[in-house]
């Protein structure tokens, strides 16, 4: 199953010092401080997807209750790790997004930031579900996922409509399954929500010929 290939390759980047991501992401800062600036004690969030634990790090420093998921083990050490060291307490795990291990309605607020993309369609389309269950009537998540305008898209072996293998490894990925969104495709996954914003973020790397292009999403319950 592709999914254990998904988990081994990113066990093996986490397990990797200098490829773990250290800072909270700018979207990520923006996100919590515009929806969740009160009663941050009793407000509860979902990092769906924690890799090294930047967001959860960000999230219990500023006082909210935190709890995560992500398919590796390694990610989750590392994370726990984090938490143990700045005496923090939060509740990681390893976990599908596909079956989230959390009661209907738990949370106010939910992330998902470059995760979702790592998986076929038929597992996003599980996994939005799932994102919507847990979430409590009226919260917000973010979900940030890639564009097809993306430096990476098309370089590797194509499995479905703008889903691939990729076999370019510039940015660590190669051997991963990546799907690339179009707007329309995001607003009809997303139509359980009451609410879809659709945003759009790019960002040049070694040249302005290459560049990273993100479809910001913000949806409410």
């Amino acid at each position: 199953m592709y999914l254990n290939n998904q988990r081994d390759k990113w066990d093996l980047v986490h397990s990797i010092e200098r490829l773990r991501l250290k800072y909270p992401s700018e979207q990520v800062v923006r996100f919590i401080k515009s929806n969740f600036s009160s009663d941050i004690s009793n407000t509860r969030i979902l990092d769906l997807g924690c890799g090294s634990g930047r967001h959860v790090a960000y999230l219990l420093g500023a006082g909210y209750q935190v709890a995560g998921m992500d398919i590796s083990q390694e990610s989750v050490a590392c994370t726990q790790s984090i938490i143990a060291s700045n005496g923090w307490s939060a509740d990681v795990v390893q976990g599908s997004m596909t079956q989230l291990p959390y009661k209907d309605q738990s949370f106010d607020g939910l992330i998902c930031h470059g995760v979702l993309l790592y998986l076929k369609v038929i597992d996003i389309q599980a996994a939005i579900n799932e994102m919507f269950r847990v979430m409590k009537p009226g919260a917000r998540a973010l979900i940030v996922v890639r564009s097809v305008k993306d430096m990476r898209y098309g370089k590797g072996d194509e499995l479905g409509d703008n889903t691939f293998l990729i076999t370019d490894n510039f940015t660590n990925e190669e051997g991963m399954v990546m799907h690339f969104f179009t707007e329309e495709e995001i607003r009809s996954l997303f139509a359980s929500f009451t609410n879809v914003q659709v945003g759009i973020s790019e960002m040049s790397m070694k040249s302005l010929e290459d560049y990273n292009s993100d479809y910001i999403i913000i949806v409410t319950k």
